[in-house]
C-alpha cells in the first residue's frame, strides 16, 4: 500500500506541487530545532524499502573500520519490522523521526536519494551516492529530452562509478565535477569474489534449486508507462511458459528476479521450474549461483559481467522501449551474447550456444564496463574519511 501510495503522489502534479510545499515550509521550521551530530550516519538503500544493495556493503564495511568506531548508525526504512540492521538503530521513512535523523546525520549514504523529494539535505552533510548501477536506460533530462529549469549541483557529494563510461554521464546528470565521482565500481560487487562451491551448493539448497540443473536468471527491469489502474508499476512479460517448460526444463530452471520498481508480476508462477525470486534478499547470491544471465535494459548486465558468465538479452518490446524510454547504447552495438526479440529464437539460443566463446565475449564486456571491481567498500570509506577530515 505504501508504494502504491508513493507512486500515486510521485506521478499527481498536483499532489506533488502541494507535497513538495507544505513539505518544505515544515523542513524550514524544522531545522531550527535539530542540530548536525559529527559521528551521525544515516543509511537507505532503494528509498528505504531494502536492506541490501551497496549502501548495505559499505554499513558493514564501515562496522569493522576503528575509524568509525563511536559513530551512530541509523538505517531509513519503509517498514522497518521487516529488517534486523545489527549494531544499527531503524527509523520509519516519512516520519518526524526520519526527518531529524536526516537534518541531524552528518553523512548520508544510499544508492538513490535520501531526500523524499524535499530540500532536505543542508550544508555540512556529506553524501555517499553508490547509485543502483551503470546506466543502460537513459535518465533524467537525458530521459526527458528537456534541461532542468534548476540544474542542482550536488556538492558535498561523493559517488561511485564502475567505468569511465558511466562516469562521463554521471557528471552530466548530477550537475557535478568529475573528479566527485570515483572509479571505484560499486560496493555491493565486492560480495561477488568471495563465493565459494559450498556456499554456492548451500543457496541452491535454500531455494530447492534441483543441483543437476542450470540455472538461467531473468531479471528484467521496469517500464514506467506500463501501470494499472493505481498508478503502480507492472511487468508481464509475453513469454509462453509452458512453452519454455518443454523446452528447457530438461536442462535448466529459471530464476525469475523483477525490478524493485515493480509492484505487480503478471505471469510467472512458482512450478518447479520457474521460481519467482523477486523478494529474495540477496541478488549477489543469485548471480552466483546462476550460470547465465537473461534481461532486457537493465544495469544488472554490467554487475553480472563480473562472473564473467554468458549474458542475453531479451528485448521483446525493444521498438516501444526506445521510442518511450531511449538507450545511451544500442544492444545489437555492444552486448555479449545476442539478441533476442523473438521467444523461439531465444529458447533455441539456450540449448546451442557456444558456452566458451560467450564467456570470452562477456569477459571482454567486463573489461569496457567494470574494470575495477573488488575493492570499491575500501576505497569509498577511505574518500569518506578524508571528506570528514577536512570538514
Amino acid at each position: 500500500m505504501h508504494k502504491k501510495l508513493v507512486s500515486f503522489v510521485k506521478y499527481n502534479r498536483l499532489f506533488l506541487f502541494l507535497y513538495r510545499v507544505f513539505g518544505n515550509f515544515m523542513l524550514l521550521i524544522l531545522r531550527l530545532f535539530v542540530r548536525v551530530k559529527d559521528n551521525r550516519v544515516l543509511f537507505m538503500s532503494f528509498g528505504g524499502q531494502k536492506f541490501d544493495d551497496s549502501p548495505r556493503a559499505l554499513f558493514d564495511a564501515m562496522k569493522k573500520d576503528p575509524f568509525f568506531a563511536d559513530y551512530e548508525l541509523i538505517w531509513g526504512f519503509t517498514h522497518p519490522e521487516k529488517f534486523s540492521p545489527d549494531g544499527a538503530k531503524k527509523v520509519k521513512v516519512d516520519t518526524l523521526s526520519f526527518y531529524k535523523a536526516a537534518l541531524s546525520s552528518r553523512v548520508w549514504i544510499t544508492n538513490s536519494s535520501v531526500q523524499r523529494g524535499l530540500k532536505l539535505k543542508r550544508r555540512g552533510i556529506v553524501e555517499v551516492n553508490t547509485w543502483h548501477g551503470t546506466p543502460l536506460k537513459k535518465l533524467g533530462d537525458d530521459f526527458t529530452g528537456k534541461t532542468s529549469l534548476k540544474k542542482i549541483k550536488h556538492d558535498g557529494t561523493i559517488y561511485a562509478s564502475q567505468s569511465e563510461y558511466d562516469r562521463e554521464i554521471f557528471t552530466r546528470l548530477f550537475h557535478t565535477d568529475k573528479e566527485n565521482i570515483l572509479l571505484t565500481d560499486l560496493p555491493r560487487n565486492d560480495a561477488l569474489f568471495s563465493y565459494t562451491d559450498a556456499k554456492k551448493r548451500s543457496i541452491k539448497e535454500a531455494l530447492s534449486i534441483p543441483f543437476d540443473k542450470k540455472v538461467i536468471l531473468y531479471a528484467p527491469t521496469f517500464r514506467e508507462y506500463e501501470r494499472d489502474k493505481l498508478n503502480a508499476c507492472y511487468i508481464k512479460p509475453p513469454i509462453d511458459t509452458a512453452k519454455w517448460k518443454e523446452s528447457l526444463g530438461g536442462e535448466y530452471v529459471v530464476l525469475f528476479r523483477a525490478h524493485y520498481e515493480v509492484i505487480n508480476i503478471l505471469g510467472i508462477q512458482n512450478d518447479g521450474f520457474f521460481f519467482n525470486v523477486s523478494d529474495y534478499p540477496s541478488l549477489n547470491d543469485l548471480m552466483a549461483v546462476s550460470d547465465i544471465l537473461l534481461s532486457d535494459y537493465s544495469s544488472i548486465y554490467f554487475d553480472f559481467s563480473i562472473t564473467e558468465k554468458p549474458m542475453f538479452a531479451f528485448p521483446y518490446d525493444y521498438k516501444t522501449y526506445l521510442e518511450k524510454r531511449g538507450l545511451y547504447l544500442m544492444l545489437e552495438d555492444v552486448f555479449p551474447c545476442g539478441v533476442f526479440e523473438d521467444e523461439d529464437a531465444l529458447l533455441a539460443a539456450f540449448l546451442s550456444f557456444d558456452r566458451v566463446r560467450y564467456e570470452s565475449v562477456s569477459r571482454a564486456f567486463r573489461e569496457r564496463f567494470a574494470p575495477y571491481a573488488g575493492s570499491a567498500s575500501q576505497k569509498l570509506l577511505d574518500a569518506l574519511k578524508a571528506a570528514l577530515q577536512n570538514k
